[in-house]
């Protein structure tokens, strides 16, 4: 019986942890560039009992492209990451909203350097913005037709080994195989958007909440039959 008690309530974890998911991918929706988290769940004996080991791993599926006319917005269609400097340390990510700081650097939403072939990528001439910006589709950048940089983007081969930050963007970890991707088809005025399906994410949330709410009438079952054992045993002399 006791058991059967920690399984369910195993069980019961596993569900809130699920839930917490689908419904942080419900909220970033609208999110450029985000991918929606995929929970796996393993069965492990240990000891005399169930365990259930919880990963998390992220759907790197394209999500839908949105026209948005700025020059500085990117897409990457297919394959591949930008990658960004986050105070010395490399993160990637699908979030193509960039901006200039003033130092006419190109930077991500949270002011990280988007990277190119030669470090961060400078916008400017002389410490200024001289005139148009524009991107090929295999990443070359040139300002007033005068080439720049190349914007540097890298392929995954073991997305599930991707750490997601809380800034919409990935670590990488000891196990993640990278590579350059030399030929990516990244479009100019465009942004990739979240390849959430809420309607698929509502429905999971139902069907969460009804395996929850069945475990819980389960474990209220048991309870009350240990109840019952219990003052029965109690009422024999």
């Amino acid at each position: 019986m006791n058991i059967e008690l920690n399984r369910l309530k195993q069980a019961m974890t596993a569900q809130l942890h699920r839930n917490d998911i689908a419904a942080n991918n419900l909220a970033n929706t609208k999110t450029t560039g985000y991918k929606r988290d995929v929970v796996f769940m393993d069965v492990l004996e240990e000891k005399s009992y169930n365990s259930i080991k919880v990963s998390l791993h992220s759907d790197l599926k394209q999500g839908t492209m949105e026209e948005t006319a700025n020059p500085l917005d990117l897409a990457i269609s297919g394959q591949g990451l930008f990658v960004l400097d986050m105070d010395g340390e490399n993160v990637y990510t699908r979030d193509g909203h960039f901006t200039l700081n003033q130092d006419g650097l190109l930077v991500s939403n949270n002011g990280y350097h988007v990277m190119g072939q030669n470090g961060p990528i400078n916008l400017t001439a002389n410490g200024l913005v001289t005139g148009a910006i524009s991107i090929a589709q295999d990443g070359q950048m040139f300002l007033d037709e005068v080439p720049v940089d190349v914007i540097k983007i890298v392929n995954i081969s073991n997305p599930e080994t991707l750490v997601k930050t809380t800034d919409n963007a990935f670590k990488i970890s000891s196990d993640t195989l990278l590579e350059n991707n030399n030929n990516p088809t990244i479009h100019q005025g465009n942004l990739e958007g979240s390849n959430v399906d809420p309607v698929s994410e509502m429905i999971n949330l139902i069907e969460l909440q009804r395996q929850f709410e069945s475990i819980q009438r389960t474990i209220r079952t048991l309870d009350d039959a240990l109840g019952n054992a219990a003052n029965k045993v109690g009422s024999y002399r």
